[in-house]
């Protein structure tokens, strides 16, 4: 997947970047806020963080970028690959033979910046391997600080000059040192073409998923007279930059079926308000709930507030047909067991939201398979469409 990406992504002339190096897939802790660690050995790293990034360098990856990490079996001194020689250096360059561009990660997450000082942050990355120090707390900081590491002898200007020849490669590779700007009155000609539109709608139609589907119940046919509930669920109210989660979702389904009742829930929803969509969703004949749950920077947990996580579980015992389609982490199943039905669309896109409700409707086959394991429940490539796809085809009026 990591190949094909790239293979696509550079043959438009961009600079692909795999991150973060060497593997943040075995952690709990988001380095935003603290230091991430990890018990792995390099016999671990091999088998499981290292061979995506093996495959993306081989594929001829322009960047990687480091990780906030500690793995103290691998950098017994403590400090995260980011500032690690070991790391970047040892396994990334010599081991690994990248040979591109090394990024850090952003230096004002609390992984690095709550331990560090601004200047000693920077001159650790630079000297561990990194050629470029991405988001200093303090740009004028870093810069004085490399500089006068330079010129005190602590960091070789051979080795300065590795780092500055491969940024003025990737700049040349670019074109930057003919046309430095972009035209942005043609972003939409190049990024917005009805061909491309067309293309993301192919792609995300392709990709939802159903994962359960206890009873059959999708895809609906909704009846004229039945009353349908819509509930749209945000793990919070916050971030979302001028998205209005469910929008879409919920515009194409009134279209369809006038008689919607369409609620929204949050973190801030109140006890009696619950209580309220509980009773609501007992007199209604047929329940659908798009949950919208992200796995983002600063956010620290991908949990929903006991209050949503308590919803899902009084509605998961509705003897009424329940549909709940879930946009963002893939991982909620495992919190969440009792769940009847799980859709997965993976993305907020509102084009997501509508090939969602094509889905569940039966206006399209679900043609997704879970790109991920669901631990103790349903293997990677699975699709409950899959099994039978014959029930696809007989819809069921409620």
């Amino acid at each position: 997947m990591a190949r094909a990406y790239i293979r696509g992504f550079q043959g438009t002339g961009e600079l692909a970047t795999a991150k973060h190096f060497p593997g943040h897939g075995d952690t709990s802790t988001d380095s935003h806020l603290e230091l991430p660690s990890i018990d792995a050995d390099r016999s671990r790293l091999d088998a499981i963080e290292l061979p995506p990034f093996k495959a993306a360098i081989d594929e001829g990856v322009s960047g990687v970028m480091s990780a906030h990490i500690a793995l103290p079996r691998i950098e017994p001194q403590g400090q995260p690959a980011t500032l690690s020689n070991r790391i970047l250096t040892g396994v990334l360059r010599h081991d690994l033979g990248f040979k591109g561009i090394v990024f850090t990660d952003a230096m004002t997450m609390r992984g690095i910046a709550a331990h560090y000082a601004e200047g000693d942050a920077a001159v650790r990355a630079f000297q561990a391997g990194a050629d470029i120090i991405l988001y200093p707390t303090s740009v004028e900081s870093a810069f004085s600080a490399i500089k006068q590491a330079v010129l005190s002898g602590k960091i070789d200007s051979a080795r300065l000059d590795e780092s500055v020849r491969r940024i003025l490669r990737a700049k040349a590779r670019l074109g930057l040192d003919r046309n430095r700007s972009t035209d942005i009155n043609k972003l939409d000609q190049v990024l917005g073409s009805d061909e491309h539109q067309q293309t993301a709608a192919r792609i995300i139609e392709s990709s939802i998923t159903l994962v359960r589907n206890q009873g059959n119940v999708l895809p609906l046919k909704l009846a004229p007279e039945k009353n349908v509930l819509l509930i749209t669920m945000v793990d919070n109210t916050e971030g979302w930059y001028g998205l209005t989660p469910g929008a879409t979702f919920s515009s194409e389904l009134t279209r369809r079926h006038s008689k919607t009742t369409m609620v929204s829930v949050s973190d801030r929803t109140s006890p009696a308000e619950f209580e309220m969509i509980k009773k609501l969703a007992s007199m209604a004949d047929v329940v659908i709930t798009c949950g919208f749950i992200r796995v983002a920077a600063y956010k620290g947990s991908i949990d929903l507030s006991p209050g949503e996580v308590d919803l899902l579980k009084a509605l998961s015992k509705l003897k009424t047909p329940f549909a709940f389609v879930l946009s963002g982490s893939p991982y909620l199943l495992t919190f969440i067991p009792e769940l009847p039905t799980y859709v997965l669309t993976y993305e907020y896109y509102p084009g997501a939201e509508a090939a969602a409700l094509r889905a569940i409707l039966g206006e399209i086959e679900f043609r997704g398979k879970l790109p991920v394991e669901l631990p103790g429940m349903y293997p990677m490539g699975y699709s409950a469409a899959g099994l039978d796809r014959s029930h696809m085809l007989v819809q069921h009026s409620f």
